[in-house]
């Protein structure tokens, strides 16, 4: 359940009128911390000023004498968390003489309306967002629009309506994000019947739409300079072609059952975040991530990996470039709270990245950015005077560079790889440049035995494996070892194997 909300206290010298009532009674300046105490209201209720939204904790409201339970003369935000009941008499549940929004942190918040047979338990002018909330509306419609223009969208949302006449009614446009149609069977928006149909004829039976499953990835739109990026979940809806966002060019999906990310020919122009462990990155073809912010949160280029395990894969050789204009890491790994130091590999491709600080990994802590479970920031060591900086014990490795050609182009006091716990390793592959550079404690070493701050280039002791598409019983390039169906090769001997098609020394095998 997310932290209750904080309300500003109200209680101004002068008595300010909010264009807002709750069970027939105004919201004012004098009231606004607390309408608890309003007739036919319980749980935690009030109304933030500032920030312009009614919060609504467990509440149930009913109202009476016709009068609706929340009657906004303006554009107002509703923020729902727990579970909330109202109910109101000879009146609808909600009236919008505007627009407005319902808004939930996702399964953290579900609005139950109930209006007579006579009018609708929604009502609203222009448009109304249903963000996160789920909400379940009965009356003679579930949710209706009451001007020309009435819009409804649903961002990750939910909306379970009855209706004696019709589930929805004079609704001009919708709009959805992260959201399934679920019964009945077929139904879809119909615009010139102004509402959710079937066959023709709007829907009078229980209409569901569900919030869709949500994995822990998110992608970033870059804002090239406006420190508001949008972002976008991938989910069960999406997952299969996230191709349809305009910020990414060429093929990119998930499969949420190998937690495979795949970037086919792909361009982004943002970044990422994951937060799904053990998750892979494979790269087929040539790809590219950048991100021009230069400052605010999101000042990275591939993104920050919330996980204990991720590694990034090519096939055929697969390459990457990322590049960040910001001063973050441009690969930031968070460990999370579970584990004392993360695991990062890139294995078989050729990557390229470009930023202040290309590799960083950091330790757990106790921030939630997101709903992902990870650790607070930790600042940057300070290169200048070249510190030590473990926080944690020295076990592992943090990151792995395997049999791959990785260009780490650090900026001016930057470096190329930072690794706060843990450690770092290569297999099959050496440091071309500069010269006589190790592999340090912390970082990779300069000549005279301090931490570099400039560019290094890793090289594959032989081309990175060439993996084809299965297309035949005999897959070349696999002779030996475990793989994937996709050709990730997987450290796990045969008898360990779940059920599944693999290919086991270049024959695909199907375990049972």
């Amino acid at each position: 359940m997310a932290t209750a909300a904080v309300i500003t206290p109200c209680g101004a010298q002068t008595e300010t009128d909010y264009e807002l009532e709750v069970a027939g009674v105004k919201v004012t300046s004098k009231n606004c911390s607390d309408l608890s105490v309003i007739e036919g209201v319980s749980g935690r209720v009030g109304y933030d000023p500032y920030e312009n939204y009614l919060f609504l904790y467990d509440a149930k409201i009913e109202s009476k004498n016709g009068v609706p339970v929340v009657l906004a003369k303006k554009d107002v935000e509703i923020f729902v968390v727990g579970n909330c009941t109202l109910s109101a008499e000879n009146a609808p549940c909600i009236v919008y003489e505007k627009g407005g929004s319902l808004y939930s942190t996702p399964s953290e918040g579900t609005l139950e309306c109930y209006a007579p047979e006579d009018y609708a338990a929604v009502l609203f002018a222009e448009k109304l967002n249903i963000n996160g909330t789920e909400l379940e509306a009965t009356g003679k419609y579930g949710v209706a629009g009451s001007g020309d223009s009435a819009a409804l969208g649903i961002v990750r949302g939910g909306l379970k309506a009855y209706g004696k006449q019709s589930a929805t009614y004079n609704i001009a446009s919708f709009e959805k994000e992260g959201v399934k149609f679920m019964s009945p069977e077929g139904f879809y928006f119909d615009a010139e019947l102004r509402g959710m149909a079937k066959d023709g004829k709007l829907v009078s039976d229980t209409l569901l739409i569900s919030p869709a499953k949500r994995y822990k990835i998110i992608l970033l739109k870059d804002s090239y300079g406006d420190t508001n990026e949008e972002e976008y979940y991938v989910d069960e809806v999406n997952c299969n072609d996230l191709s349809v966002y305009d910020f990414v060019e060429g093929k990119m999906d998930y499969n949420p059952d190998t937690k495979t990310l795949t970037l086919d020919n792909v361009k982004i122009n943002g970044g990422i975040i994951i937060g799904e462990d053990s998750l892979t990155i494979l790269l087929k073809g040539t790809n590219e991530i950048v991100n021009t912010l230069t400052s605010g949160r999101y000042d990275f280029g591939l993104g920050y990996l919330f996980v204990d395990t991720a590694s990034i894969r090519g096939v055929n050789g697969g390459e990457l470039k990322v590049t960040s204009q910001g001063s973050s890491g441009t690969i930031f790994i968070k460990n999370s709270k579970s584990r004392k130091f993360s695991r990062f590999t890139i294995k078989d491709c050729n990557m390229e990245v470009n930023g202040r600080y290309d590799i960083v990994n950091g330790a757990a802590g106790s921030s939630r950015p997101k709903d992902f479970d990870a650790g607070s920031f930790l600042a940057l060591p300070d290169m200048v005077k070249k510190k030590t900086v473990r926080s944690m014990e020295n076990e592992g490795v943090a990151v792995s560079i395997d049999n791959s050609n990785v260009k780490l182009n650090c900026t001016d006091n930057g470096s190329p790889i930072i690794v706060m716990t843990g450690g770092i390793e290569l297999l099959k592959c050496r440091i071309i440049s500069p010269e006589n550079a190790t592999i340090g404690e912390n970082y990779i070493m300069g000549a005279d035995g301090n931490p570099l701050s400039e560019s290094v280039v890793i090289g594959s002791e032989s081309t990175p494996v060439e993996i084809d598409n299965v297309k035949n019983n005999s897959v070349p390039g696999m002779s030996k070892g475990v793989f994937t169906i996709d050709g990730i090769r997987m450290d796990v001997d045969e008898k360990d194997l779940p059920a599944g098609l693999y290919i086991i020394d270049g024959k695909k095998i199907i375990k049972k």
